[in-house]
């Protein structure tokens, strides 16, 4: 079971990253959904960056979809030089103004979706990665 997937529409709208993946310990379930360090993520199930309230809304998800066993669809937006073989998520490809460095190679990024499960595992949280706030633009 899928926990809020977005619509088309809903996809559109919600290009601009708030949160920014800074760490994900292997073998988490972050990690083997496919998320990985350096991602700006554009939405988190239902939060984007209209309604995430200093990512409150991601700490009030996370417990709700581990406790229930859905899943969570992630979009990420990321550089082609973070992919790896087989990290599962889809992709489509974009131009993005998120980058400081302002060469053309630089600012573009890749969208990726994953599906994100929630869950106990040998590490802290339920996740195994550490999200902070990223500035929106």
């Amino acid at each position: 079971t899928i926990l809020s997937s977005p619509s088309s529409s809903q996809e559109e709208s919600s290009s601009i990253p708030f949160a920014k993946i800074d760490a994900v310990a292997m073998a988490s379930p972050a990690f083997q959904a496919g998320l990985r360090e350096g991602d700006l993520i554009v939405t988190f199930g239902s939060v984007d960056h209209t309604n995430n309230r200093e990512l409150k809304a991601i700490m009030d998800l996370v417990p709700m979809a581990a406790s229930t066993d859905h899943g969570i669809n992630v979009v990420v937006s990321r550089f082609p030089n973070n992919e790896e073989e087989g990290s599962g998520g889809t992709t489509s490809s974009s131009s993005s103004p998120f980058s400081n460095n302002n060469t053309s190679m630089e600012n573009h990024r890749l969208r990726r979706t994953f599906m994100l499960h929630p869950k106990p595992w040998a590490g802290r949280g339920l996740l195994g990665c550490h999200i902070v706030k990223y500035p929106v633009m």
